[in-house]
């Protein structure tokens, strides 16, 4: 794990994340040109590595390929941890609706005893 850290830029993390959100955001879910969004970032990543060192070499790539590619996992954790897809947000409701009429059903009798 300490070799990609080691070849982890986060600006160029940041620049990827951005270039590759406003491409799924302004693509057709079905559009066939989101399967190369990967290998665009690591290009991308390689160019950003190489501008932001003022030179070329096998490690400044390395580095921004590693950069580029992590933004793509970056995008999905932040699309399945904070955008929280439909079926996430369905299971949810349907599993604690139930246990909330209990819960409710509960307090309400609680109240009604309290109130003798």
């Amino acid at each position: 794990m300490e070799f990609l850290q080691t070849y982890f830029n986060l600006l160029i993390v940041g620049c990827c994340v951005v270039v590759g959100y406003v491409w799924t955001t302004l693509t057709n879910p079905e559009d066939k040109s989101r399967r190369f969004i990967p290998l665009v970032m690591a290009v991308l990543g390689i160019a950003l590595a190489c501008i932001d060192s003022g030179g070329v070499s096998v490690e400044i790539m390395l580095s921004g390929a590693v950069s580029g590619l992590a933004s793509t996992g970056c995008y999905e954790a932040f699309k399945q941890l904070i955008l929280k897809p439909k079926w996430i947000t369905q299971t949810e409701t349907t599993i604690r609706r139930p246990d909330m009429a209990h819960d409710e059903k509960a307090e309400s009798e609680k109240d009604e005893k309290e109130g003798e």
